[in-house]
């Protein structure tokens, strides 16, 4: 039988344990060394170590942030194993010859050789050559100011190359930094060639001219480096290689290549299934997702390969064996469009039978086919019914009859205008006619068919008129102004009133697309994930691409691929603050066919230009883009998520640079006209007013709005004076004789159509 053993409970003694003091037994010492730790089974007993543990815990999260935070500088200063190679663009801000000797001569120093038979042997067009870390791709860009915009938007390190002793920036080479500065400045190096060609003592004087010239320019200081011998290319490479890139912000979270080689398939049609290569960069890619060709459109993938990487280091073929990627690699298949590929569909196609229609009542339909019997004056309805209908009766109507049945069409055709005016319903001719209050000069300007130079300075007059008086308008002197300015409306303050968004909108917004919520949209569009991660090898296969974009490649003349989001091929209205460039001195007017370059897209729009309002829903209209000042101009175009630069181009000169504030079709853009008037006669606070109307029928028509002088006075019109437009107003003070009378009138404006779809542009 086995013995009784005692089962401690929870009520059990539990005795204190022996302390030492403040110093440890040698007992205790032995165990912790060896690893031990004992445990207090003491209840209700408070661990000592709990302060000593928070603290190595937030000791151990700051080492943790601490590597990667060092892991992240890592990565951007020389890019991961399986990274894509840094682009190096080298642009010349003035005539150089030898540009293609210095890239042959950095290149030289980096070991590349160009008999390798490797598919990159050929120093012309983009050549990548790796050094200690990473790898780097060099591309010489052509003086054209596209290939310059092209390139500045993927480049990661710029060499600006100048001479020494001749001037170092010429105009063009102006028109280079400002687009260059315009899109988000990455690395930048000053490259001075033929420096040892200058004498002893004009060594430090050039170097200090070249200094502030550049300091203006780039107030980051960029390095300034010499480029004319062998030593000078291995310190060019030693900067380069140890330099910590920084790119552009917003261009980060977008997926973008530089177009490595274009091939095509071998069939004649107009249109084809072209392979695009190049390293993926920026952001994950997704089959599913659009691409942009520059200058031809948007376009559908059918597939994305994942051909062997050309420029192969050491460790990129460790890490090509550790994936296991062998010479099958070359045939496979990183992505293939779903179901859930984003349609070409850009336009929403109206239906123009949807419109609202009121259908005829039983009594309309009833007496419809039924003649309406004239009736006498004098004579009700009951009394006319006994008259025998007789033809001669309706052909012996008197003179009186005939003067008042004309009276009578006057005062149909009056209301039939001002139901027009109330229910927008004019044709799109006669609006477009009346956007702009030059139409009538312009429309003469073409008959006589005028040069380009007189164009230009009859709208040079006209812009500077516009700057003196701005808005004024006069009252036509053979058409009503009732009828003339239809449209347009008064307010009583351009802030404050009121003024319904969805309020006589043209047919054009029938086809752009309105979101609830952008951010939101923009939010979920971004947040899909793509399948093919940035830093890989690809071969976009690009279908139904015009046969054009594979004939005019050149591999010295760089091209960008952009891929876009969801929804960023749908048609809405953008709105850009823009400033005008200080080196364009032509006029910019309103709704001209201008390019466009956002982000990674062009496109051509014609845009009308806006001046801010902060703080209020309407923005003013301007005839021209004023220099000198921030504009907004608004366009209809493909949507794209911000943050997005934009740069306007006039044929290859830079009009403007900018950013996209929004995508927003019920921003309100009014534009403004003054109908002015000078004070006939003036006794203490009535005034006759002449040369503001010249009939009197508009002194009703424009009863309700109010008047205001340029000298602060302000008033409304009471009656209108005899039959020339001479109007009695009432004024809050005296007006004086030489004051001036006017009015204020308002009418929402909207961009004009492309006349070529921004994503389909089969031209470069």
């Amino acid at each position: 039988m086995s013995a009784h053993q005692h089962r401690p409970t929870a009520l059990h003694q539990s005795n204190k344990s022996h302390s030492g003091g403040k110093h440890s037994s040698k007992g205790a010492i032995k165990r912790k060394q060896g690893g031990k730790v004992e445990a207090d089974t003491r209840v209700g007993v408070k661990k000592a170590t709990k302060i000593e543990a928070k603290a190595d815990k937030k000791s151990r999260q700051h080492q943790q942030n601490q590597a990667k935070k060092e892991a992240m500088i890592e990565r951007r200063r020389f890019g991961t194993v399986e990274g894509a190679p840094k682009i190096v663009a080298m642009i010349t801000l003035s005539e150089i010859d030898n540009e293609e000797q210095l890239k042959a001569l950095i290149l030289s120093n980096c070991g590349f050789d160009s008999t390798s038979n490797n598919n990159n042997s050929s120093s012309v067009g983009p050549t990548t050559v790796p050094l200690k870390k990473q790898r780097m791709t060099f591309m010489c860009v052509p003086r054209d100011i596209i290939s310059v915009a092209d390139i500045s938007k993927v480049a990661d390190i710029l060499l600006l190359v100048v001479p020494a002793e001749t001037e170092m920036i010429d105009d063009l080479g102006h028109s280079f930094i400002s687009v260059i500065k315009a899109q988000g400045l990455p690395n930048v190096f000053i490259i001075v060639q033929g420096m040892d060609q200058v004498a002893q003592k004009k060594k430090t004087d050039t170097k200090k001219d070249l200094q502030k010239s550049m300091y203006f320019h780039f107030p980051d200081e960029p390095r300034i480096l010499p480029l004319d011998s062998a030593e000078d290319a291995a310190q060019v490479v030693r900067f380069l290689d140890a330099v910590t890139l920084k790119a552009p912000h917003w261009r980060e979270k977008r997926p973008y290549l530089l177009v490595d080689n274009v091939t095509a398939d071998n069939d004649t049609g107009d249109l084809t299934t072209v392979k695009i290569y190049g390293y993926l960069r920026g952001a994950d890619f997704s089959a599913n997702q659009l691409v942009h060709l520059p200058g031809f459109g948007d376009f559908q993938l059918s597939q994305i390969l994942g051909p062997a990487d050309p420029n192969p280091t050491k460790q990129h073929s460790k890490f090509a064996s550790m994936e296991g990627m062998n010479s099958d690699y070359s045939a496979a298949v990183l992505d293939s469009p779903t179901s859930q590929q984003e349609s070409l569909q850009t336009e929403n196609i109206p239906d123009l039978l949807a419109n609202e229609q009121t259908w005829p009542t039983p009594e309309e339909l009833a007496s419809a086919g039924k003649k309406k019997k004239k009736i006498p004056k004098g004579m009700s309805e009951y009394q006319a019914a006994w008259i025998i209908d007789s033809d001669d009766d309706e052909d012996d109507d008197d003179a009186a009859d005939d003067d008042d049945a004309m009276a009578d069409d006057k005062s149909t055709k009056d209301n039939d205008m001002m139901s027009d005016e109330h229910d927008g319903s004019v044709d799109d001719e006669e609006e477009e006619d009346e956007d702009e209050d030059e139409d009538n000069e312009m429309m003469a300007e073409d008959k006589e068919k005028l040069d380009i130079e007189e164009k230009e300075r009859v709208r040079k007059e006209r812009e500077e008129q516009d700057f003196i008086f701005p808005d004024e308008v006069d009252c036509p002197l053979d058409t009503p102004a009732r009828v003339r300015f239809q449209k347009y409306r008064g307010l009583k303050s351009f802030r404050t009133s009121e003024w319904d968004d969805m309020e006589n909108l043209p047919l054009d917004y029938a086809k752009i697309f309105q979101f609830q919520n952008i951010k939101k949209s923009q939010a979920r569009s971004m947040a899909i994930p793509g399948n093919v991660s940035a830093g890989t090898y690809v071969a976009l296969v690009v279908k139904n691409v015009p046969r054009t974009y594979v004939q005019t490649y050149s591999k010295k003349i760089p091209r960008v691929v952009g891929g876009l989001f969801k929804y960023e091929n749908k048609m809405s209205v953008l709105h850009f603050n823009v400033t005008k460039h200080h080196a364009f001195e032509e006029t910019v007017p309103s709704k001209e066919t201008l390019t466009y370059h956002v982000g990674f897209r062009r496109y051509e729009a014609r845009g009308i230009f806006s001046a801010l309002s902060p703080g209020c829903n309407k923005q003013k209209y301007e005839k021209f883009l004023m220099a000198g000042r921030m504009s907004t101009v608004s366009i209809y175009a493909p949507v794209s998520f911000s943050p997005s630069l934009v740069l306007m181009f006039k044929g290859e000169k830079l009009v403007a640079t900018g950013i996209m504030t929004g995508v927003d079709p019920n921003k309100i853009i009014v534009k403004k006209i003054v109908l002015t008037g000078n004070p006939f006669k003036s006794h203490k606070r009535s005034s006759v007013v002449r040369d503001l109307f010249y009939f009197p029928e508009d002194a009703h028509w424009f009863k309700p709005v109010e008047l205001f002088t340029k000298n602060g006075r302000t008033g409304h019109i009471k009656e209108s004076v005899g039959t020339h437009g001479y109007l009695k107003c009432t004024f809050d003070d005296q007006v004086q004789q030489n004051d001036t009378v006017c009015m204020n009138l308002y009418k929402r404006v909207f961009p004009k159509w492309p006349t070529v779809s921004p994503s389909v542009q089969y031209q470069v």
